[in-house]
C-alpha cells in the first residue's frame, strides 16, 4: 500500500502542472484559474474520429509568458472547445513560442485547426 502511494505521488504532481492534460483538464484549470482555453488533439488533419488527448491553459499563466505543451504522439490537429480568455492566445507549432501559430481572439467560438501545438502564449 505504501509503495503504491509513493508510485502515485509523481503522477499527482504532474497533474497539478500547467498545462493540465487529463480527461478533466478543463475542469482542473477552470477551478484553479477562472478564464481558460481548452482543446482536444486529433490524429488526422481535420479533427475527425476519436480525440487522442486534451489540454488547457488558464489566463493566470500570465500575459506574454510562453507555456510549453507536450503533445501526444500522433496528434496532427486540435479543436478548441472552450475559450473564455479575455486576451488573445497563440498556439505555436514549435516549443519556445516559435514557428507558425494559430491566433485566437478572446471568446472565440469552437473550431478545428490543422496544426500541432507545442507551446502557447497569452498576449
Amino acid at each position: 500500500m505504501l509503495s503504491q502511494i509513493f508510485t502515485l505521488l509523481p503522477l499527482f504532481a504532474t497533474a497539478l502542472a500547467l498545462p493540465a492534460s487529463s480527461p478533466n483538464a478543463a475542469n482542473e484549470v477552470a477551478a484553479r484559474d477562472g478564464e481558460y482555453v481548452y482543446w482536444k488533439y486529433y490524429g488526422d488533419n481535420g479533427c475527425h474520429g476519436a480525440w487522442l488527448d486534451d489540454s488547457a491553459v488558464g489566463q493566470s499563466a500570465g500575459t506574454g509568458v510562453c507555456t510549453e505543451v507536450t503533445p501526444i504522439a500522433g496528434a496532427n490537429s486540435f479543436f478548441v472547445e472552450h475559450n473564455d480568455l479575455t486576451r488573445t492566445v497563440r498556439f505555436h507549432s514549435q516549443s519556445g513560442c516559435q514557428g507558425p501559430y494559430v491566433e485566437l481572439q478572446p471568446n472565440t467560438t469552437p473550431n478545428c485547426y490543422s496544426q500541432l501545438v507545442r507551446s502557447v502564449r497569452i498576449l
